[in-house]
C-alpha cells in the first residue's frame, strides 16, 4: 500500500497487515511518531478521562488501522478537520483518529 507525501513515498509493505504482532508494532511506531495520550479532566469519579489519538493526513492508512480495532472490540472515532497554517497561509486537511475512555484505551 502506498502513500503519497510531499516530495517522497511512504510503503507500508502488505505483510505487515498479516500478523497482529506485526501490526501493533506499526501502530506503536505510528503512535509514537504522530500520535499523543490526553488525559483529560473528569468530574466524575476518576481524576482523569484517557484519550488516545493519532493524527495523518492519509485517510486510508487510518481507516485500515480502525478496521484492526473494531475487530478487537475496541469503540473508536474517525474524523477528518481542516486547519489554517499561518506560516504557509494556506488550509491543510488531516484526520484524526481517536480512543476514549478506560475500557477502550
Amino acid at each position: 500500500m502506498n502513500y503519497r507525501k510531499k516530495n517522497c513515498l511512504i510503503n507500508v509493505p502488505g505483510w505487515i497487515w498479516t500478523n497482529s504482532y506485526f501490526i501493533s508494532s506499526f501502530i506503536s511506531g505510528l503512535f509514537d511518531t504522530d500520535g499523543c495520550l490526553a488525559l483529560k479532566k473528569d468530574h466524575g469519579t476518576h481524576l482523569f478521562y484517557p484519550v488516545i489519538k493519532i493524527f495523518s493526513k492519509d485517510r486510508s492508512l487510518l481507516m485500515k488501522i480502525a478496521s484492526w480495532i473494531k475487530e478487537r472490540d475496541i469503540h473508536y472515532s474517525l474524523t477528518d478537520d481542516s486547519y489554517f497554517d499561518l506560516r504557509t497561509n494556506k488550509t491543510y486537511q488531516k484526520y484524526n483518529l481517536q480512543i476514549s475512555g478506560y475500557k477502550n484505551t
